[in-house]
């Protein structure tokens, strides 16, 4: 994630869009071309977001500190809201304008040569598109890519607009208020669904599926149980944390470890930058117990074997931590007795499958 990327991305893509503005306004006025006044006033529009975009990255970059310990990320959730807002306006705007198209049944006049004007502005809007969607992409920045989609519709509104005046200038009809319409709609759409995200995002709702987390988390060996499991969205980061029960018998050195080990598995399956983690002894009401012996028998008859690598048998018990019984029990052979070397060590990893809080030597 290059967050530093995004908000060069966004800069560009600002000057970029006001200089295409700024064009299409000015080839609009040179024609005498209305719709082209138009989609130049809406790319001027476009410049706000973008622009919105650009300062939310830039201000996202800010080290944390005493007053923002989380550090700067919600900001560009900030700018999401104001730029989905820009495009709700927009989208608005244009509907304004389609309604005005279709009661006015206006008839335009223009020459061939203005039709340079919107197939220019859709080959440099597909090149914004794709600068937008990597840059996105490379910082993971949501208002970048709502940009890029709006950009979309903007390339999809240029050739609307050139084929519109194709019709037109050979008699045909005039198709454009129909597809202001069509495009509007679909810009409303996206308005609203990036409000959405940006609301979810500064109100702490869970981006992602917490059983899919929690199943990650259980998968690890030494962990009983998760809960309170927590996922939250600040601009392009994620952060997490939970409670995870372990076995008393794990000490510190290896909770550490089993906490780098789950971090660093859900910032490579969900790309959560942070995952907190709360450990608290886990207290079962089922004590699992192996005991080297030397012979089969009844149980409370055994001998404890002097040797623990290779010992004859292995008794496995699952006694009551309340009452002190047995409730399950069952001897296995140590397949490991004839092993030359490390024989302790092979019964030791055998065992683990049985996952034992006590073992009797």
């Amino acid at each position: 994630m290059n967050i530093k990327h995004g908000e060069k991305v966004a800069r560009n893509v600002t000057i970029l869009t006001l200089f295409l503005g700024i064009l299409k306004i000015g080839a609009g006025l040179f024609f005498g071309i209305t719709i082209i006044i138009a989609d130049g006033l809406h790319s001027l529009i476009d410049v706000v977001p973008i622009f919105a975009s650009w300062v939310g990255l830039k201000i996202t970059l800010l080290p944390a500190d005493k007053k923002f310990p989380y550090g700067y990320y919600k900001a560009e959730s900030i700018a999401l809201m104001f730029v989905s807002l820009f495009i709700i306006f927009a989208a608005i705007g244009l509907l304004f304008e389609a309604y005005s198209e279709f009661i006015s049944c206006e008839k335009l006049v223009f020459s061939l040569p203005v039709l340079l004007v919107p197939i220019f502005s859709a080959g440099l809007g597909i090149f914004i598109y794709f600068y937008e969607v990597k840059g996105a992409k490379i910082s993971n920045s949501q208002s970048l890519m709502a940009n890029a989609q709006e950009t979309l519709f903007d390339i999809f509104s240029s050739f609307g607009i050139f084929i519109s005046m194709i019709l037109i200038y050979f008699g045909i009809i005039n198709i454009n208020p129909i597809l202001i319409l069509l495009i509007s709609l679909m810009i409303l759409k996206i308005g609203f669904e990036n409000l959405r995200d940006s609301f979810y995002s500064l109100m702490d709702v869970s981006p992602l599926s917490i059983d899919k987390v929690e199943k990650i988390i259980k998968s690890f060996k030494g962990v009983k149980y998760a809960k309170e499991i927590k996922i939250r969205k600040a601009g392009p980061m994620m952060f997490g944390e939970a409670v995870i029960l372990i076995p008393r018998s794990i000490d510190m050195v290896r909770a550490n470890e089993l906490s780098n080990q789950i971090e660093a598995k859900m910032k490579e399956k969900f790309g959560i930058e942070k995952f907190t983690i709360h450990f608290e002894p886990y207290k079962s009401k089922i004590i699992s117990i192996v005991i080297p012996v030397s012979e089969k028998g009844k149980i409370k008859r055994l001998r404890i074997s002097e040797y623990f690598g290779r010992a004859k048998y292995l008794a496995i018990l699952d006694v009551d931590r309340k009452t002190g019984k047995i409730k399950k029990s069952k001897i296995i052979d140590n397949p490991n007795l004839s092993k030359k070397i490390r024989a302790g060590l092979a019964t030791a990893k055998m065992i683990e499958e049985y996952h034992p809080e006590i073992i009797i030597i």
